[in-house]
């Protein structure tokens, strides 16, 4: 789905650049084919988004691999390539994350097309260090009351904390990473979490005893129970007690004033995590970070 064009012009205000993918994605089933069809939405979204300066870089896919050779070479071979066809003055790049990066066709300082004649644009897997660009860790709470449901549980300590800080040698020549993507999890505000709970269950446990979860990696999750907290993804439990040091009985209090509490320290535990990644990031060769929180 694209974002109404609402969402572009807050980002032309406020300065707020914008990494982006093309509409493909590869686990749902969605691989773009080599069809007329296909290439006039392209050229079609290209042309009706160039305009906004807030634009910085055009993805073929969140997370689609592409690999030379495969079917995957497509983002590649199509899709890029009609891509810069249309617009020739920003960035180009196969997926997000890219493990390696283009050949030729292209400036090597800023992946810019060099000319129109797409042909040119090739990729090249030898081209670079698979660890060119990378996504992630992901920090999801943990509890055993209340588990996790829409992924691999993370134990406490959670790795990198407190950060781990280096002294490397930086620069283009040496070994160095692009974090396109990571992130951990917090909740909503109290005022957005409640607009759709009833205030018995306004508590970070749901005032209920917690239902029986399955985890089914990459499908749908099933939960047996009535706990209305259960499916909505990770819990804050192990990120609150990291750095505030509080017990499940003061996490399972209900009402606004412990809710609010409660959400609260979810969403300042998140930040703490995020600005000890950052802080770790950059003291190697990190050449830029985007952050990303999951909110659920």
């Amino acid at each position: 789905m694209i974002p109404p064009s609402s969402f572009y012009d807050a980002c032309d205000e406020e300065g707020i650049l914008i990494y982006h993918d093309l509409m493909f994605v590869d686990e749902a089933g969605h691989r773009p084919s080599k069809t007329e069809t296909i290439i006039r939405e392209i050229r079609s979204l290209v042309r009706s988004l160039a305009s906004h300066p807030s634009l910085l870089v055009w993805s073929g896919c969140n997370e689609c691999d592409v690999v030379m050779g495969t079917a995957s070479e497509i983002y590649a071979t199509l899709v890029m390539k009609t891509v810069a066809d249309e617009d020739d003055t920003r960035p180009i790049w196969p997926s997000s994350p890219s493990r390696h990066g283009w050949k030729k066709g292209v400036r090597k300082i800023d992946s810019r097309p060099l000319t129109r004649d797409t042909s040119l644009v090739t990729w090249d897997p030898k081209a670079f260090s698979s660890a060119l660009e990378s996504h992630g860790p992901y920090m999801r709470g943990f509890s055993y009351s209340y588990p996790g449901v829409n992924g691999i549980d993370q134990h406490f300590p959670f790795s990198n904390t407190p950060p781990k800080l280096k002294i490397v040698d930086i620069g283009i020549r040496y070994k160095n990473q692009f974090a396109s993507e990571f992130g951990a999890t917090t909740m909503s505000s109290f005022e957005s979490m409640t607009g759709t709970i009833s205030p018995e269950h306004w508590s970070l446990h749901g005032n209920d005893k917690p239902d029986k979860c399955v985890h089914d990696h990459g499908n749908e999750n099933k939960c047996k129970g009535t706990n209305v907290l259960a499916e909505r993804n990770y819990p804050c439990d192990y990120l609150i007690i990291a750095y505030f040091g509080i017990d499940e009985e003061a996490l399972s209090e209900t009402g606004e004033k412990a809710f609010s509490k409660q959400l609260y320290q979810c969403l300042i535990s998140n930040a703490l995590w995020m600005k000890g990644e950052i802080e770790s990031r950059r003291s190697r060769n990190y050449f830029g970070t985007i952050q990303m929180n999951v909110i659920v």
